[in-house]
């Protein structure tokens, strides 16, 4: 059997590795059981460190867990924004007892003389919450993408979402069956990085993060004041 290459991305820290080798014997143990980490197997070394260069997150040593630290982290990159940068943050909401056919998207955009709210509504798709997150992050980067930025940082908190822009856990359909929205999610996302530098920053939920909060009380309300 040729060797096989693991590329790794923690989703937390940033820190990159690349792991060759049986899956079985000489890697597996060196990244099963440590949920922050994304990862995937290549058979070349060229394709998995292509995999870690698409750079969609980046070193730091902010504690995701860490509200004031998070708070602290962010107030400073908006202090620090040039020109050509800008800032979502994100969040989605489901509410089956209100409408069981919608989902709701809310995120605030930010840049250096700029700071709305915004929410929306859109097709859970089956995927709940998750479907309105992605749209409060579709419409983010068109907004971005429509200013000219070069960078946007992407505060958000599923996890899953930096994990499908590397193509984490995504599963092409054949050609006769719909794609799924984490396959959308991934072109999108992937189609976006050519015009666009984009930094995914994962947050705790419900744990005080000024934005994230934000952000949620706008996909709610986008949910509850639907028809109004």
């Amino acid at each position: 059997m040729s060797k096989r290459y693991y590329a790794t991305v923690d989703a937390n820290t940033g820190e990159t590795n690349i792991y060759s080798g049986d899956w079985n014997t000489e890697v597996a143990s060196k990244i099963q059981g440590k949920p922050s980490l994304i990862y995937k197997g290549f058979n070349t070394e060229k394709a998995a460190e292509d995999f870690i260069n698409q750079g969609y997150v980046e070193k730091n040593d902010i504690d995701p867990d860490d509200n004031e630290a998070v708070n602290k982290e962010i107030e400073n990159r908006i202090a620090s924004l040039t020109d050509d940068e800008a800032i979502i943050a994100t969040d989605g909401s489901y509410m089956e007892d209100i409408n069981k056919d919608i989902a709701g998207a809310g995120w605030i955009e930010i840049s250096k003389d700029h700071k709305q709210p915004k929410n929306d509504i859109c097709d859970p798709e089956g995927m709940r919450n998750v479907a309105g997150e992605i749209k409060a992050i579709e419409e983010g980067i068109k907004w971005a993408r429509s200013k000219g930025f070069k960078r946007l940082d992407i505060y958000f908190d599923y996890a899953g979402l930096v994990g499908w822009a590397y193509g984490y856990n995504i599963n092409r359909k054949n050609d006769n069956e719909q794609e799924d929205l984490r396959t959308k999610y991934y072109d999108l996302i992937k189609e976006s990085s050519k015009h666009i530098k984009l930094v995914f920053h994962k947050v705790s939920a419900h744990t005080n993060v000024k934005y994230n909060e934000e952000a949620d009380r706008l996909a709610k309300d986008a949910v509850e004041n639907y028809g109004k």
